[in-house]
């Protein structure tokens, strides 16, 4: 059990604190209770290392944990990633549907109006919020119990990003799935966003050997392997487009905050800033309402081999 070295207050925040991350009550909320997890001396994701990304894995453990343990089953977690900028993530959840409302239809409507007010919230921040509304986040938070205890090592993960067949196809990294129960795949989006220019669009999950379904199913290697490897991606578009990209990075737990597949996995979305970006936060709205279409298999097999002999060799290298 690992346990937070301190809980500061402040005059518009309150933190716990591990090691060199912390996590805040988030000024702009993308929904409820929203926290911001980042590092106290602001490194830049491009200096981060293995023992920065363990510590965001313990205090996204902490908030995680402590959102299921409210009920709060539906989250989501979000940051936009640039190789020179100290990385926020923004996790957050969903509010809950009443019992009476429990029908596919209101769900899936509830679903979409949800998602679609998150994403407008990533276009345009949300209001500071008020005084009323950061106490009652504050209180909420302050009587939760800052105790990070390790997974119980049982894995639920299920869904076609675990069949061998599939992950042949959209393999980035490593160039073919190996029997390493640690090592994380970089795999290209069979049906990306149409973001217009490369549609560059990965996904990133654990080696199917032990897939997990949610985030609190991962141990501390696997989500530093995760955050390690979006790192690596990051670097990589930083260099390959001069600086003038951003990569989103965002999962999601539970069926109305959009989770497709019972089975962990991170979007790694790379845009060029600009029109690019604007199209794809579009692109991600209509993709709500109408579900994704696949690519041709000869464009998905053209596209995987480009990305091996392009990002794929960074990675290695």
């Amino acid at each position: 059990m690992l346990l937070c070295t301190s809980l500061a207050v402040q005059q518009r925040g309150i933190f716990y604190q591990y090691r060199s991350a912390q996590m805040e009550v988030a000024q702009h909320p993308l929904s409820i209770r929203a926290v911001d997890i980042s590092l106290t001396l602001r490194k830049m994701l491009r200096g981060c290392d293995k023992e920065n990304f363990f510590d965001i894995w313990a205090m996204r453990r902490f908030v995680d944990s402590s959102l299921a343990k409210e009920g709060y089953t539906n989250r989501l977690c979000y940051a936009k990633l640039e190789a020179d900028q100290s990385p926020v993530w923004q996790v957050t959840a969903y509010p809950n549907l009443p019992a009476w409302a429990n029908y596919w239809v209101i769900k899936k409507i509830y679903s979409v109006f949800q998602q679609t007010k998150v994403l407008f919230r990533t276009f345009f921040p949300a209001t500071k919020l008020s005084d009323t509304a950061f106490e009652k986040e504050r209180i909420f938070w302050s009587l939760q119990e800052c105790e990070l205890q390790s997974t119980n090592g049982q894995y639920h993960g299920k869904g076609a990003l675990t069949q061998k067949e599939v992950i042949d196809k959209q393999i980035i990294y490593p160039n073919v799935l190996t029997s390493e129960e640690s090592e994380i795949l970089l795999l290209y989006n069979y049906a990306p966003l149409r973001t217009g220019g490369e549609q560059m669009h990965f996904l990133l999950i654990p080696n199917p050997s032990h897939p997990a379904e949610h985030f609190l199913e991962l141990n501390s290697e696997q989500y530093t392997q995760v955050l390690a490897l979006a790192k690596k991606v990051t670097l990589w578009a930083n260099e390959t487009f001069q600086g003038q990209v951003v990569v989103h990075f965002f999962d999601k737990t539970g069926e109305m905050a959009g989770q497709t597949q019972p089975l962990y996995h991170a979007h790694l979305i790379i845009v060029k800033k600009g029109e690019e970006e604007l199209w794809g936060r579009l692109a991600m709205f209509f993709r709500m309402f109408f579900p994704p279409s696949p690519l041709a298999s000869d464009e998905l097999e053209k596209r995987v081999t480009h990305y091996r002999d392009t990002l794929g060799k960074s990675i290695r290298s």
